[in-house]
């Protein structure tokens, strides 16, 4: 039927040039379907892993900001989409800690500043004469005081720090407000 229609004669060297042009096609559509696949896999999975790098580089840098936006087109989608928001909960979160410590160093720098500012003042003062010798006494007690106050303070930080590091233990106990 092939040679009445295709006036084409099954001879051996015809069935060289097919097998031939057939192994030619089988390999020129492997390769097409070979570039097709890498350029999907580059699309859908190497772009969004390359910019969750990057984001993460940024946040190891100390910038907080960084977010990844969802992904729309991709057969991944689901997977990809579940990292993408637990990575930018981690960094929202990774933010809030670090405004939480930037303030309070902030506060505590104010909180020791204070008392140090007092007794450098009142020392001073004693040291230069500018405070009388008969007020020398009522000034040392108000330095003995914030230096009392500034070792609470540091003990109050030590033991923040521990419990944080779970060296000290917090054991809740009841306690009525009514009596």
């Amino acid at each position: 039927i092939l040679m009445r229609t295709t006036d084409i004669v099954l001879t051996e060297e015809n069935l060289k040039i097919a097998a031939k042009l057939t192994f030619v096609n089988v390999l020129f559509l492997s390769l097409i379907c070979t570039v097709i696949d890498a350029l999907r896999r580059k699309l859908t999975i190497q772009r969004p892993v390359k910019k969750s790098v990057a984001a993460a580089e940024k946040i190891m840098q100390g910038d907080f900001s960084v977010r990844i936006a969802p992904i729309q087109r991709t057969d991944y989608e689901d997977t990809f989409n579940q990292i993408i928001d637990c990575f930018n909960k981690m960094a929202q979160e990774l933010s809030a800690t670090e405004t939480l410590r930037t303030d309070f160093i902030a506060n505590v720098s104010h909180e020791l500043k204070t008392p140090m500012t007092t007794i450098g003042g009142f020392v001073d003062g004693i040291l230069d004469g500018t405070i009388p010798k008969e007020k020398e006494k009522d000034y040392l007690e108000t330095v003995s005081s914030e230096v009392k106050r500034l070792s609470r303070l540091v003990v109050a930080m030590l033991n923040l720090s521990k419990m944080e590091s779970g060296e000290i233990g917090i054991t809740p106990v009841k306690y009525s407000i009514q009596t």
